[in-house]
């Protein structure tokens, strides 16, 4: 696997949803799909608000924060570890929780009828 062409934040993401579909990864832990579990983890790695402007998608990684964000990637491949446990984070009804395996993570469309006021 080849990754030194990926320089940037969105070069990350997108080759992160790109591996997770190629895998076969099920989602439905805090993400319901790839390209959002991929962003996830990559903002986490990087240290940065999940909330990011994607304005700032553009940005340079280091070699450093690359292996980092890969190394996430490769868990979540080769272990099937939901992203919310090796984030140590889920998001649920726009709020952030702390999670890891003991904590059952909610599928996202229960926060959309806790939201609309179930």
């Amino acid at each position: 696997m080849t990754t030194h062409q990926l320089l940037t934040i969105i070069d990350l993401i997108r080759y992160g949803a790109s591996r997770f579909n190629a895998a076969g990864l099920t989602f439905g832990h805090s993400y319901d799909n790839a390209l959002d579990e991929a962003t996830q983890l990559t903002l986490h790695a990087l240290h940065l608000p999940h909330d990011l402007s994607p304005v700032y998608g553009q940005a340079r990684v280091t070699e450093a924060e690359k292996e980092e964000v890969l190394g996430l990637f490769i868990r979540r491949i080769e272990e099937r570890i939901p992203a919310a446990y090796l984030c140590g984070e889920a998001w649920f009804a726009g709020l952030s929780f702390k999670s890891d395996r003991r904590a059952l993570v909610p599928r996202s469309p229960i926060a959309e009828l806790i939201e609309s006021g179930f």
